[in-house]
């Protein structure tokens, strides 16, 4: 598979502890495995026991509400891990759903956002400016601190949360607002809501115009020679030139892809994995975002505003799940598929 640039390589960088070499690279140190061992230890030590973060904050703002009309509450990051079938209870048509992983996913920090942005960029132009709004700093997967610079790691020596592989923003409300180093577990959505995802489709490289933008191609016969798969004209020799828009040969994926009221169909608490709707873009492995779908009568129509754990979910304070929980019309694995019933004549 051709791509336009290479696989993405970190090499390990002991930074935080100011030796500035690395602990895998053949002939940059002699630090055995206990060392690099004790070294992440002492990290842990460090950096996680002596943090800022109260633990008391959790336990006054995790408490449940009721969930307030026009509140936006914070989203997730979670690693693709592939596609599985799930069956309707009443035709038994199976529809096919992307697999979500919220592994260590944990609130990192977040800020307010400044009023006087809401005017003049178009980030924010979306945003009720009546409203004040904050940007909540979510990551997902721990790594371990030698793949980060110092720079880096004072992000996370400041609030005292471990090290993550990924970081992303969302937009919430004040009353929505979770505290530093909240986890966000699958609980925090229900079976049913419709989520928005955001991630990143898979590099196809430069392909034509054939594979890229399902044109017809050039005839095959009748004098064709060499072109077969050519898109054909570019338009009328008027212009002079070729109009801005023309679909073309060129860079194909590998672009931030947006897909609006993905239903969710199933949550496995005990692993922390969210089944969503239809196949979602980018490689497994690879990271998306999920958030709550914007209110329109789609939302209404599900029935499940009322059901979301506000702000979210809380194994302390919420009602247990069960292991596996499905949406209303989805087949659940452990019912019977058929049933019969005896008639007395």
């Amino acid at each position: 598979r051709r791509s336009r640039k290479p696989p993405l390589t970190l090499s390990p960088n002991y930074n935080f502890i100011r030796t500035g070499k690395s602990a895998y690279e053949t002939g940059h140190t002699d630090m055995t495995a206990e060392n690099i061992e004790f070294l992440r230890e002492q990290y842990v030590a460090n950096a996680i026991v002596n943090c800022p973060l109260k633990e008391n904050i959790s336990s006054q703002v995790l408490q449940p509400r009721k969930f307030i009309p026009g509140e936006r509450r914070c989203g997730a990051v979670g690693v693709k891990l592939g596609s599985y079938p799930l069956f309707h209870k009443e035709t038994g048509r199976s529809v096919m759903s992307t697999l979500v992983h919220l592994v260590d996913t944990q609130v990192i920090k977040s800020h307010v956002i400044d009023p006087s942005l809401f005017s003049s960029s178009v980030r924010y132009s979306k945003l009720e400016p009546e409203r004040e709004w904050y940007r909540v700093m979510v990551g997902c997967r721990n790594i371990s601190p030698e793949w980060l610079s110092e720079k880096q790691m004072e992000l996370y020596k400041n609030y005292g949360v471990p090290c993550k592989e990924r970081i992303s923003g969302f937009y919430a409300t004040k009353d929505a607002l979770l505290p530093t180093g909240t986890p966000i577990f699958a609980g925090h959505f229900v079976p049913g809501q419709l989520v928005n995802v955001v991630g990143r489709s898979m590099d196809r490289g430069v392909q034509g115009p054939m594979k890229r933008w399902s044109f017809h191609g050039m005839p095959a016969t009748h004098g064709t020679k060499k072109g077969i798969r050519q898109h054909g004209s570019l338009g009328p020799s008027g212009y002079g030139r070729v109009i801005p828009g023309k679909r073309m040969a060129g860079q194909m994926g590998d672009k931030v892809v947006f897909t609006a009221n993905v239903q969710v169909l199933r949550i496995n608490t005990v692993h922390n994995v969210v089944y969503l709707c239809g196949l979602l873009p980018g490689l497994d492995g690879a990271f998306l975002n999920i958030t709550d779908a914007r209110p329109s009568k789609k939302t209404v129509k599900t029935g499940t505003s009322d059901l979301l754990p506000y702000p979210t979910y809380c194994p302390t304070f919420h009602d247990p799940l069960p292991e596996h929980v499905f949406a209303p019309h989805i087949h659940n694995f452990e019912e019977p598929s058929i049933e019969f019933n005896t008639v007395e004549q």
